[in-house]
């Protein structure tokens, strides 16, 4: 698996500029952005709700 991007960060970027809450643009950008599976979503999730929560 490969990690975040820099086109997947900036995207959150752009989105947090949006007044998209820095949560909400990570999930959005960075979980999605990475991958279709359910459980690695979920496992992803937990770790922006750790750092954003």
């Amino acid at each position: 698996q490969e990690g975040a991007s820099t086109r997947l960060l900036i995207y959150a970027g752009r989105l947090m500029k949006q007044d998209i809450t820095p949560r909400r643009a990570c999930e959005v950008a960075i979980v999605w952005g990475l991958t279709d599976e359910a459980d690695i979503q979920s496992s992803l999730t937990e770790v922006v709700t750790s750092i954003f929560p």
